[in-house]
């Protein structure tokens, strides 16, 4: 992982629009790194398997986190992504 400030990518997961545009300028600003913005379950994995991301802000509770026809909530979401080693 490449931690120089403008190779780093934080992937910010957030159902919360304005919440989570808040947080990555307040980022983006004061730290200078890159931020992506989802709320979409396909593209967080996406992203996460692609390598594009270094760091995740997951929020813990996504009311439309339905994967699979499954209520996930943002842990389970870590979870999986730590135990996957494509991510």
């Amino acid at each position: 992982m490449n931690l120089k400030k403008d190779n780093l990518r934080i992937l910010i997961v957030e159902d919360d629009y304005f919440l989570a545009k808040g947080m990555a300028k307040l980022i983006q600003r004061l730290s200078g790194f890159r931020v992506i913005i989802s709320h979409k379950l396909d593209e967080v994995f996406q992203l996460c398997q692609g390598k594009e991301v270094d760091l995740i802000i997951m929020d813990i509770h996504l009311p439309e986190a339905d994967y699979d026809k499954k209520n996930v909530s943002g842990v389970d979401i870590s979870r999986f992504l730590k135990s996957n080693p494509q991510t």
